[in-house]
């Protein structure tokens, strides 16, 4: 069939019973993708009716005294979990087209029109069918293609500066020979060499390919239009996009003041100059509380690359409370902030396993603290209550977990009474019990605000009032084997469980301290991001409006939080913001952009190192690699500091690179290169479209080297993987950095350099 039509697929379904209702479902899907796992058609009769093998299990407990090695036989993929959101587009172009649930007519006909788009290449029609006692499946290949395929095929991604090669491939399949025009032209951040209209002869069944040059100028989305036409009224018309993304990773500059009443404030342009031009978007926003940016917070939430459990519980947990878009990045596309809180649960319930408990990167993976699962499922929890679709059995699952955990003194014991004692599934005699026994000992504020909340809301004041007392003047405690706890998280969290059991003395008492320490802070966690939000949600309510005015525009009236988002047209004209309220208000100023110079290399308190390698272990030229080589990226480093370090590492390839393999270690803890030596054990890790992504633990927090299984240096990492060479031209090689996910300041990043790829 021909592409770009709506066609009609006729389906006859036997053996269908009278006045029974019967229903299909057709599939139609790129047969390379199929191809890619080995995709075997949909054959429920074959699970209904096959032969069953009786089931074997094996019981042995003399394997629980042995230290496990982790999950066994799991299949890993690549995802968009970590490491950034990934390309925008790219200029490959698949097909998976689903009917949805289609009614059989009586006579066991149905007909299915689907709308096949711009494609060349084979589909593989699926189809199911199924009544109440009944149920089939029947599939069929379709070629697909025009008589003439005229096909551009690009590099996946560009980086401004980038020269490469994009090849043009005609085939005259089935049409008349003769001459073809061929017409090429590109727009935005893209421009490509020996455009416009060129003429190619073509016999029946003759092949031509013609490599062009594409340039990338600056950061963006490029466009690239192909039009081919040809005897016989034959004419397409195909447009690409290309993603030109900056091989540096964007910064943020973050500027907060105090606008006095009458005060105005104009953006100053020249913050821009260390931006790419068109890369820089800037946040003006105003808060009641110090030291608080409420879209400042929310937007870089929103930012954050990575994506465990932890991180996507974090970036989640506000939006329920702050559901203004506004307030966000938002572009036309956005899905909105409902969207990003239902993703949240729907990706964290894929990650929890039958016993209620959640894994840090998937199910299972038995990474995940105990504090965390209590985090987990007090957003879900709360998620429910806000109408947002949890089912009621994994929240269920959830409860019986924390129900059926410990009832000592630590950190998650007492988050998890809290948060059963807002479901009102606390026992108050474990409570007491836990106040009794434990209080005295727990030094964590955060533990106590919330033990003390837990006895509140189950009516026993007394020792609540205790606990509360401790938890406030415990404020600046710090535990540093806990990567999720600082002084700013637990002060906020202290003032969200205040508000939220009514402890108006509490809360007096630790506002102050919360808004000193938040304007104190040059970097802030994901954990206190998410309980200033949260703490910010329960300090707002009730606030007054404040009366701001921008330019000229006479003043408004708006509710606190407030954002603006001017465009960089509006700064460079001028932009002001004037405050006409009664009192004074906090300011803040976001830019986040990509950086027009190449950041150098880093080493703050951990250290990396990046070699590329040739399959025998020779370092590679850069300045000579050839198409279709076989290289080995190697990074290694080192933590500097005494700590225990969740390290996550990125390493952006440069465009003509592809990733082939990502090297795992054997028994011995050694890959299939015996020169690479040992390699790490990895919480995660992922081949994306344009870069590597990993994630591992570091342990130096001793004098005496911490040892694996295998001999390898914990306070070491080394990660390797296999890339192939697949572009010409002249790219930026970007940096690899490394850093630690809950600390953003340590961090190291190797220098940026180039390599060239010359055409085999």
């Amino acid at each position: 069939m021909r592409p770009r039509q709506t066609v009609r697929v006729d389906l006859k379904v036997a053996n269908v019973t009278s006045g029974e209702p019967a229903f299909v479902t057709l599939a139609a899907v790129d047969e390379g993708i199929l191809q890619l796992t080995r995709f075997v058609s949909p054959a429920p009769h074959k699970y209904y009716f096959g032969k069953r093998r009786l089931a074997v299990d094996i019981r042995d407990d003399y394997g629980r005294l042995l230290e496990g090695i982790g999950p066994v036989g799991q299949i890993r993929s690549g995802g968009d979990g970590m490491g950034g959101r990934g390309l925008p587009v790219v200029p490959t172009k698949s097909v998976a087209l689903f009917s949805g649930v289609v009614p059989v007519g009586a006579d066991g006909t149905v007909q299915v029109p689907p709308e096949i788009p711009d494609f060349n290449g084979r589909l593989r029609l699926m189809a199911v069918a199924f009544s109440k006692g009944s149920v089939g499946a029947g599939e069929a290949a379709v070629t697909v293609r025009d008589p003439v395929i005229a096909e551009l095929i690009l590099p996946r991604f560009l980086a401004p500066g980038d020269e490469g090669r994009m090849t043009l491939q005609l085939h005259n399949v089935d049409n008349a020979p003769g001459a073809y025009q061929v017409t090429l032209d590109a727009s935005g951040a893209v421009a490509v060499d020996g455009g416009g209209a060129h003429s190619y002869e073509l016999a029946r069944d003759g092949k031509r390919l013609e490599t062009i040059a594409i340039r990338a100028a600056a950061a963006g989305i490029g466009r690239i239009n192909l039009a081919v036409s040809g005897p016989g009224g034959f004419a397409v018309a195909r447009d690409y996009a290309i993603a030109v993304r900056s091989p540096h990773y964007p910064v943020t500059l973050e500027q907060a003041a105090l606008q006095a009443r009458g005060a105005e404030f104009t953006v100053d342009p020249a913050l821009l100059e260390a931006f790419v031009p068109g890369s820089a978007s800037v946040s003006l926003s105003y808060s009641g509380v110090r030291g608080i940016d409420v879209p400042g917070l929310l937007q870089s939430l929103d930012r954050y690359p990575f994506g465990c459990t932890e991180q996507l519980t974090s970036r989640a947990f506000p939006l329920i409370h702050f559901n203004d878009l506004a307030l966000l990045e938002a572009k036309p596309q956005d899905k909105g902030v409902a969207w990003r809180v239902q993703d949240a649960i729907d990706q964290l319930l894929q990650r929890q396993d039958a016993d209620g408990a959640f894994g840090l990167w998937r199910v299972g993976d038995g990474a995940a603290t105990p504090w965390l699962q209590v985090f987990a499922t007090d957003f879900i929890a709360r998620a429910k209550a806000a109408n947002y679709d949890v089912p009621s059995g994994a929240i269920a699952r959830a409860y019986r977990r924390l129900q059926g955990g410990g009832r000592g003194g630590s950190d998650a014991d007492a988050y998890a009474a809290y948060v059963l004692a807002r479901a009102n599934l606390a026992d108050i005699g474990e409570l007491r019990y836990m106040h009794d026994r434990f209080a005295e000992k727990m030094r964590s504020p955060i533990a106590l605000g919330q033990l003390g909340g837990a006895l509140a809301m189950m009516g026993d004041r007394a020792r609540a009032a205790s606990v509360f007392e401790r938890a406030q003047r415990g404020l600046g405690y710090k535990d540093p084997k806990d990567y999720y706890q600082t002084p700013l998280r637990d002060a906020a969290a202290l003032v969200q469980i205040a508000a939220e059991t009514a402890q108006p003395d509490l809360l007096q008492a630790v506002v102050g301290q919360l808004e000193t320490l938040g304007s104190r802070a040059k970097y802030t966690t994901t954990q206190e991001k998410a309980w200033m939000l949260l703490a910010a949600d329960a300090m707002l309510k009730g606030a007054g409006p404040v009366m701001l005015s921008v330019n000229d525009l006479a003043p408004a009236s708006l509710a606190l939080p407030t954002s603006f988002k001017p465009t960089l047209e509006h700064i460079a004209r001028g932009y002001r913001i004037g405050n006409h309220g009664q009192g004074e208000v906090w300011r803040s100023l976001v830019i986040h952009g990509t950086p027009k110079e190449a950041p150098p290399a880093l080493a703050n308190g951990l250290t990396i190192k990046k070699s590329i390698l040739t399959l025998d272990g020779t370092p590679v030229d850069l300045d000579q690699v050839r198409q279709n080589d076989r290289m080995i990226v190697s990074i290694e480093g080192r933590a500097m500091r005494r700590d225990l370090i969740p390290a996550v590492l990125v390493d952006m390839l440069p465009t003509g690179f592809e990733i082939e393999a990502m090297l795992v270690r054997d028994e011995n803890g050694n890959t299939p290169y015996g020169f690479l030596g040992p390699v790490n054990v990895l919480r995660t890790r992922e081949a994306r479209d344009d870069r590597f992504v990993a994630a591992f633990d570091l342990n130096n927090q001793d004098d005496a080297s911490y040892y694996d299984s295998k001999r390898m240096n914990l306070a070491q990492f080394h990660v390797a993987y296999v890339v192939r060479a697949v572009t010409p031209g002249d790219f930026v090689l970007p940096a690899a950095s490394v850093e630690d996910m809950y600390k953003p300041e340590v961090m190291a990043r190797t220098e940026v350099k180039r390599v060239r790829i010359q055409a085999r």
